[in-house]
């Protein structure tokens, strides 16, 4: 058997070529995704994406029975998230059923995901809309620590966030990922939290 000569080149080809197996893939997916902004088409989503997610800030909001939350209320679970005013028209009704009903069809999933009513003004019947919606979180957020809170949330159209009346999704590390015109198609929004839930290894 031939022993190799101390000091002459050793043929590099199959170490080169392992390595181009392994980083030309990385490499064009990065390209696609960050430089030609491609996503596949399995990953398209019925809300408004924002991307990068906002980090919300983790202040404790004054809850409609007079309690604080505190300051973890969106961790460690997804958060259906409706804003609107405190009078809770004909809008922020349906809002509310529609998210009900989203976290009720998610069957054994629905423990993962909680939903919140973010709202200003003074409620008129809070125990008739605890009594429909006893899973619900309602809290108030004209005052400063709802101010700090909503300055993560986008405008749309010049309307304020608080008068805007959508549906926003929070994942349990308390980053806004979604968000939902108040003309959003309830089944849009159950397929989205469904892949979301499906995807995620948190909350």
């Amino acid at each position: 058997m031939t022993e190799p000569v101390p000091g002459a080149p050793r043929n590099r080809g199959p170490l080169l070529i392992l390595l181009a197996l392994f980083a030309v893939p990385l490499a064009l997916a990065f390209l696609l995704h960050y430089g030609l902004g491609w996503r596949p088409g399995g990953g398209t989503q019925h809300g408004e994406l924002l991307d990068p997610a906002r980090p919300l800030a983790e202040v404790s909001l004054l809850r409609s029975d007079g309690r604080e939350t505190g300051p973890g209320l969106f961790r460690g679970r997804w958060s259906l998230v409706y804003i609107g005013a405190a009078d809770c028209d004909a809008v922020c009704r349906q809002a509310l059923a529609d998210t009900r009903q989203v976290r009720s069809a998610l069957n054994r999933d629905a423990g993962r995901v909680q939903r919140l009513f973010l709202y200003s003004g003074e409620l008129r019947d809070p125990a008739r809309i605890a009594g429909e919606h006893p899973d619900l979180v309602m809290a108030r957020i004209d005052n400063a620590p709802g101010a700090e809170l909503l300055r993560a949330f986008p405008e749309y159209g010049g309307v304020p966030v608080h008068l805007a009346e959508r549906v926003y999704i929070v994942d349990p590390l308390a980053n806004l990922v979604l968000s939902y015109p108040r003309t959003a198609n309830r089944r849009g929004l159950l397929e989205d939290i469904e892949r979301l839930l499906k995807l995620s290894h948190i909350g």
